[in-house]
């Protein structure tokens, strides 16, 4: 099974490979093309058994497909207003997609394909919600410490530096 099953053309020659302005949601590949072959690469040299990805789109409206033409969820995050507000971001990028890659060989890539849709799917939208305050956020904070025994000069512990 190949990725023409699932209705993907992609046109060859692309010269463009990086996303190196991901981190604030810009992303010309993904903003331009309809149809898009990426490969998520693990520089490791151990497997990613899982990895959450995360990537720049102008709408609502993309499928991904993995090497077997299997389609993976995708769920899509509204870029934040400060990040769309960063000096010099040029991006016409509304949500960042975000899906799960699995199997990731060391020193290795796997293939996925990205297809546009034609309408968008607001049932995968994730909306974020701000916190008002600090206040309305429980956090508990413990402190313990551990009390050796023994004489001088060398009690006993956790570590013994010499």
């Amino acid at each position: 099974m190949s990725f023409y099953s699932a209705g993907i053309e992609v046109a060859p020659g692309k010269s463009d490979f990086l996303c190196p302005l991901a981190n604030i949601s810009q992303c010309a590949l993904t903003e331009t093309n309809d149809n898009l072959v990426f490969l998520i690469y693990n520089p490791l040299t151990k497997p990613i058994e899982e990895q959450i990805v995360r990537i720049p789109v102008k709408e609502a409206n993309i499928q991904v497909f993995d090497k077997y033409s299997q389609e993976i969820y995708v769920e899509f995050v509204p870029v934040p207003q400060f990040v769309k507000n960063i000096p010099g971001r040029d991006s016409e990028s509304q949500f960042d997609a975000v899906f799960l890659v699995e199997d990731i060989p060391p020193l290795g890539y796997q293939t996925y394909f990205l297809k546009k849709n034609e309408i968008p799917n607001p049932d995968l939208i994730v909306t974020v919600e701000e916190l008002e305050s600090w206040d309305d956020l429980p956090i508990i904070a413990n402190v313990g410490y551990y009390q050796g025994s023994g004489q001088e000069p060398q009690p006993s512990g956790a570590y013994i530096f010499r």
